[in-house]
C-alpha cells in the first residue's frame, strides 16, 4: 500500500493543534522563507506598494523520461505526489502568501497526464487587498525568465522562486536598474532554514513556529482550491458536450 508524502489541510491545522496543546514544534521545511534575500525582496515589496505579479517557476523534471513512457513514479504518482499541483506550485503560491497576503479567490487551468496527474499548472490569485499573482508553473519544460512583481513606477525581478539567486529593481521614471545586494554568505541555501529552526526551538518562539504554520496551511488551502477549480471547470466543459 501506498502512503501519501502530503498533508491536507485539515490534517495540517490538527497538528498544529496538536503541537501547540502540548508545547511542541511543527515546522513545514519551506526554504525560500528563510533566505536573507526573502527579508530583501520583503522590504522592498513593502516599499513599492505592488498591484500585480507574475510568477514562474518551471523545471523539467529529472523523471520526464519515465514520464514519456507513460511510468508515473514518485512526485507524477496519483498518491504520493499528485504531480506539479503539490511538487512545485506550493513554492510559488506559499512565497505569493507570504509576500502579499491571504488570497480570497482562485482560478486555475492544467495540463494533466494519462493517470490524471498534473504537470503544467497556470493559476491567478486575488488577495484580499486585491493584489493579482498569475503563476506559470511545469514540470515539463525549463523556465529562462525571471519573475515580475509590478507596481506604478517600480518593476522587481526574482531569479530562481526556489532560491531567490538574483533580485533586481527597475525605476520606470529613472529608467535604470540596479541589482540588490542579497547578504547570503552561506552556498548551502539549506543552512538558513536549519539556523531558523534551531533558533525557534532554542527560544521557545511558538509564535513564529505559529506564523510560519499559518503560510504552510493557507498555501496547502489554495494548492485545494486549484484542484476543485480545476474539477468544477471539466464538470462545466461535460456539460456543455
Amino acid at each position: 500500500m501506498k502512503n501519501r508524502q502530503l498533508f491536507f489541510a485539515h490534517e495540517l491545522i490538527e497538528l498544529k493543534q496538536i503541537a501547540e496543546i502540548n508545547n511542541l514544534f511543527l515546522m513545514e521545511a519551506f526554504k525560500p522563507l528563510h533566505l536573507p534575500a526573502y527579508q530583501i525582496l520583503q522590504t522592498n515589496v513593502n516599499k513599492i506598494k505592488p498591484f500585480l505579479a507574475c510568477f514562474h517557476c518551471n523545471q523539467y523534471s529529472s523523471r520526464m523520461k519515465e514520464v514519456l513512457l507513460d511510468q508515473y513514479n514518485s512526485v507524477f504518482d496519483e498518491t504520493l505526489g499528485k504531480g506539479s499541483l503539490y511538487d512545485m506550485l506550493i513554492y510559488p503560491v506559499e512565497l505569493a502568501v507570504a509576500l502579499f497576503g491571504p488570497v480570497k479567490d482562485v482560478k486555475a487551468m492544467s495540463h494533466k497526464l494519462k493517470n490524471g496527474v498534473d504537470i503544467n499548472n497556470v493559476v491567478l490569485l486575488q488577495h484580499s487587498n486585491n493584489i493579482l499573482t498569475s503563476i506559470v508553473c511545469s514540470k515539463a519544460s525549463t523556465g529562462i525568465s525571471p519573475s515580475e512583481i509590478l507596481s506604478y513606477d517600480t518593476t522587481i525581478n526574482v531569479t530562481n522562486l526556489t532560491k531567490l539567486e538574483a533580485i533586481t529593481k527597475y525605476n520606470r521614471l529613472t529608467n535604470q536598474t540596479i541589482v540588490l545586494p542579497l547578504r547570503s554568505k552561506h552556498n548551502n541555501k539549506m543552512y538558513y532554514e536549519l539556523q531558523c529552526f534551531i533558533n525557534i526551538i532554542n527560544t521557545e518562539n511558538y509564535s513564529e513556529m505559529k506564523r510560519l504554520l499559518d503560510y504552510s496551511i493557507a498555501a496547502i488551502r489554495i494548492l485545494e482550491a486549484v484542484q476543485i477549480n480545476q474539477e468544477q471547470q471539466e464538470e462545466l466543459l461535460n456539460e456543455i458536450k
